[in-house]
């Protein structure tokens, strides 16, 4: 009974905490955009207005709704494995104007000038309940002239629209997880903090890029009209997708990290890579610490972590000398920094480091796995 009152007065909290919220964005300091009379997508406005109102864009046949029925041309996509946000689930769709999505094997794919990306978070009961309704944001990726650039929009209470704050903002939820009622602030990143994921640098620029459109990721099977079609050659055959190699076998690939038929090692791999590697990659926001996490490379190398010295962080309260001690999880800094949290006076070490207010406790339990099946080795 005492954990129920628990999560009555965290509900009642958080609902009057969003609530207050909530009111301020619908008197914004953005002004609303003028849409016209026509129907579908306001590209127009996409082309170089940041809308206070998500509605104004049209991306959506019913403004209410942004978890299904995207405006055409739009396509809802999945990704094989999803970056983890405090439980969230996510509703991903894609907007190409026209022209269509280049192929690439490696990086992410080439979109032309005009295309949208909307991924819409929604938060469930539960980490382990499979339906979600409460929905919270919605951030748009849009492929302008002088390149990409992130808005986030927050739903109101009542649901109708959401409202862009590009500020950021915290919004008090509450989940049950195991069983256990958590209360957390859930976190809206700020128009700069899209920066932080989505840079990527060279030796004299640096740029916004999306992070889940790559070939390994989007490479699952998926249903459309009642059956079970590949998700990247459902792209080819709508006109959508150019380049794809005409043997599959060609395509790379990641596993569902759930996927217990697939190897500790693969599923422990493609975690990483969605989670971390679009900062430790090359040019990445962390490429300074030296460790590059993509899945294609091999897991036993210094450059994947390990016996790695961190760069830039003192190995936290228990003085960890390593990103990966193999066989010795609890010697080791990824997990030990995946269960680490900024709200808990720990931002120095947390990864990621930013838009996480909860620790994934499965994720952290499936790396660990993969370290302690490793073979033993001293990293002194």
């Amino acid at each position: 009974m005492k954990v129920w009152a628990v999560l009555i007065v965290l509900f009642l909290t958080a609902c009057n905490l969003q609530s207050q919220g909530k009111e301020r964005h619908d008197s914004g300091p953005v002004k609303n955009c003028e849409t016209g009379g026509s129907s579908g997508i306001a590209w127009h406005l996409l082309k170089d207005k940041n809308c206070n109102r998500l509605s104004d864009y049209r991306l959506f046949q019913d403004a209410n709704n942004p978890l299904e029925n995207p405006s055409g041309p739009g396509i809802a996509y999945q990704l094989a494995t999803e970056l983890f946000s405090d439980y969230a689930h996510k509703h991903r769709f894609l907007y190409v104007p026209e022209g269509s999505v280049e192929y690439d094997g490696v990086d992410v794919f080439q979109l032309p000038v005009g295309s949208v990306i909307a991924k819409t978070f929604v938060l469930p009961v539960s980490n382990k309940s499979e339906y979600a309704r409460d929905i919270v944001e919605t951030r748009l990726l849009i492929h302008r002239e002088n390149g990409w650039i992130g808005l986030p929009y927050v739903w109101n209470e009542n649901r109708t629209d959401a409202f862009l704050v590009v500020t950021g903002e915290r919004i008090a939820k509450y989940i049950s997880i195991d069983g256990v009622g958590v209360g957390f602030e859930y976190e809206i990143p700020t128009a700069a903090d899209c920066k932080t994921c989505h840079i990527s640098r060279t030796s004299d620029s640096s740029k916004i890029v999306p992070i889940g459109l790559k070939a390994r990721h989007l490479n699952i099977e998926v249903s459309y009209e009642g059956r079970k079609l590949n998700q990247l050659f459902l792209w080819e055959g709508a006109g959508l997708l150019s380049g794809l190699p005409y043997a599959r076998s060609e395509i790379a690939g990641i596993p569902v990290w759930e996927d217990e038929t697939r190897s500790l090692e693969d599923r422990a791999k493609g975690y990483l890579d969605i989670n971390c590697s679009h900062c430790h990659t090359p040019g990445g926001s962390g490429s300074e610490s030296g460790m590059f996490l993509e899945y294609w490379r091999d897991a036993l190398y210094f450059d994947h972590g390990i016996c790695k010295r961190p760069g830039g962080y003192n190995g936290g309260q228990k003085g960890l000398v390593f990103d990966i001690v193999p066989g010795n999880a609890d010697q080791s800094l990824i997990p030990y920094r995946m269960g680490l949290l900024a709200s808990e006076g720990e931002g120095k070490g947390q990864m990621p480091p930013i838009a996480r207010h909860l620790n994934h406790k499965e994720g952290i339990r499936l790396i660990s796995d993969w370290i302690n099946s490793m073979p033993a080795r001293d990293c002194l």
